[in-house]
């Protein structure tokens, strides 16, 4: 058997440049993709700035507080949704859902008499005691 190697064969020569560097190793410079001119870098920074201060605002907006006092109610594109949501930071879909606050807390009501009718179609004056808040009426004409 013949233990000659093939006359094409380079057998522990080093290379030098360029000859032959191509098929062994890819140069990195021919990998990166070019590099955009002047004014498309600037372009191209605008636009990752905007893209980035849109996305923060949108973050900053997924958040909603219900302070004590109050429910919310959720519409999302006008539609209320069913329950409602209890004081404390609740997250929301930005442009679709909409949180409106509603107070719960118990309101006086600063009046002195009410006028109604009775189902006997009688005119009753209602007015609330000094010494007890609970009903107090009388009948209008006794």
């Amino acid at each position: 058997m013949d233990n000659a190697a093939p006359a094409d064969y380079d057998w522990g020569k080093p290379s030098r440049r360029g000859e032959n560097d191509m098929a062994r190793e890819p140069r990195l410079d021919r990998l990166r993709p070019p590099r955009p001119s002047g004014g498309a870098q600037v372009a191209l920074g605008i636009a990752a700035a905007a893209a980035a201060l849109v996305l923060i605002v949108g973050l900053l907006m997924t958040g909603f507080v219900v302070t004590a006092g109050h429910v919310g109610v959720v519409t999302t594109f006008g539609m209320v949704d069913e329950g409602v949501l209890y004081p404390g930071f609740h997250l929301r879909v930005p442009f679709v859902n909409q949180i409106h606050q509603i107070d719960v807390r118990v309101q006086p009501h600063p009046f002195k008499q009410i006028d109604a009718a009775s189902l006997e179609q009688q005119s009753v004056k209602w007015a609330p005691s000094p010494t007890s808040p609970s009903t107090t009426c009388a009948i209008a004409g006794s």
